[in-house]
């Protein structure tokens, strides 16, 4: 009799605590929920739910975004780094007058370098006392409805909710600045082992966009990846590529642009990059194509790196006598970054790959590894964009 008690009490342990627990995040992901859905920051986000227009602070719009841009793995200390990092794009999509400098903008276009010479005040004056109301569909972030979230994340729904609110509650209305100007965050999931400036890869002096070490990238599996192609394959797939984008294949000998940046990229990596893998090879810190580099644009018969960046972004390459971006050439083969080795096997041609992404601004990776080793969000923030602020708009 004792021993069947025994069994008894032990089932029902088994059943009794996971529902505890599971009742406890749902009260407490609730109460986070609630908690959010009561601030009222006057910067608010129309958006179409249930055949009708409501509206959504920031700040409640933000938890529904992040699950588009975050691993529910990753430490607490990097999910409130992204909190910050999409709350200051959001702000910079509101107020795109107070961004200081954009990657993208075109040459000559609007940089905000005007607006950063006024008064610091001006801006915080505008924008903590001002409301602001913007259409959903003209902000680029992603929303999940709680319905999908519930689907993507079954039981651990009440968790994840919960952590993410806390993520957005301890940094409300943080964002990062530069001279007083909203900065555009760009991150990338993988470096090559240190990020690079804006300057290597646009062309374009961005002061808080610079290079820093990330050494910690390495470490992660698929940073280098290998994989050989036909030659016949490649040939094909950039053919019919071109066929479609016409402006791809390029005048090496008249574009002198200098930089890595293709309108007809097939791939845009540039703003959230999501590397995807192939086959992976060794870790390696080899700087990808940087001692590759063949710029005899008359092979007519083989493929060949015709220039690459200090790190080994590629900026042109030789396919087959045609020439294009090493950008839209990652993008046509599926590459995870347009940091690659090119040499010629027997089988075809061998590609290495290093990193994933564009290595400009914010590592994922390496932003991760130091939360774990218990750096906070501003630590890692200002670590991989120089000489920022981080500026309470809430206060």
């Amino acid at each position: 009799m004792e021993r069947f008690m025994r069994v008894v009490i032990l089932l029902v342990s088994l059943i009794a605590v996971p529902y505890i627990m599971w009742q406890v995040m749902r009260i407490k992901g609730n109460k986070n929920i609630t908690a959010l859905e009561n601030v009222q920051t006057g910067k608010s986000v129309s958006i179409f739910e249930g055949n009708d227009y409501a509206l959504m602070d920031v700040e409640e719009y933000l938890v529904y975004c992040l699950p588009g841009i975050v691993d529910m793995g990753m430490d607490d200390e990097m999910l409130k780094t992204m909190a910050i990092i999409m709350r200051t794009s959001i702000y910079g999509e509101m107020y795109p007058e107070l961004v200081y400098q954009s990657p993208y903008a075109e040459e000559g276009g609007e940089t905000g370098l005007e607006v950063a010479t006024e008064t610091d005040s001006a801006m915080y004056n505008l924008i903590r006392n001002g409301s602001c109301l913007v259409n959903e569909d003209s902000l680029t972030e992603v929303r999940y409805d709680k319905s999908e979230l519930m689907d993507k994340w079954g039981g651990s729904y009440y968790t994840y909710m919960n952590r993410l609110c806390s993520a957005v509650l301890a940094t409300k209305g943080q964002v990062i600045c530069y001279e007083g100007m909203f900065i555009v965050p760009v991150y990338h999931q993988v470096s090559v082992g240190q990020t690079v400036s804006a300057q290597e890869i646009y062309g374009k002096e961005i002061p808080y966009l610079q290079g820093t070490d990330s050494k910690e990238d390495i470490t992660c599996d698929g940073f280098s990846v290998t994989q050989v192609v036909d030659g016949l394959r490649i040939k094909k797939l950039c053919d019919l590529y071109c066929e479609q984008n016409p402006a791809a294949y390029i005048d090496y000998s008249k574009d002198t642009s200098g930089t890595n940046e293709d309108s007809s990229s097939a791939d845009d990596e540039t703003k959230a990059d999501n590397g995807r893998e192939t086959t992976a090879g060794d870790k390696t810190t080899e700087k990808g194509s940087a001692d590759n580099v063949d710029k005899n644009t008359n092979k007519e018969n083989e493929i060949n790196i015709l220039e690459a960046t200090e790190h080994g972004f590629v900026k042109y390459v030789n396919v087959f006598g045609k020439t294009m971006t090493g950008q839209t050439f990652a993008g046509v083969m599926g590459l995870q970054s347009a940091n690659f080795h090119i040499d010629q096997v027997d089988d075809g041609y061998r590609i290495i790959t290093i990193g994933k992404g564009n290595s400009l601004g914010l590592s994922l990776w390496g932003g991760e590894a130091m939360a774990r080793q218990g750096r906070t969000c501003d630590e890692i923030i200002k670590k991989y964009y120089a000489n920022v602020d981080i500026v309470d708009m809430a206060q």
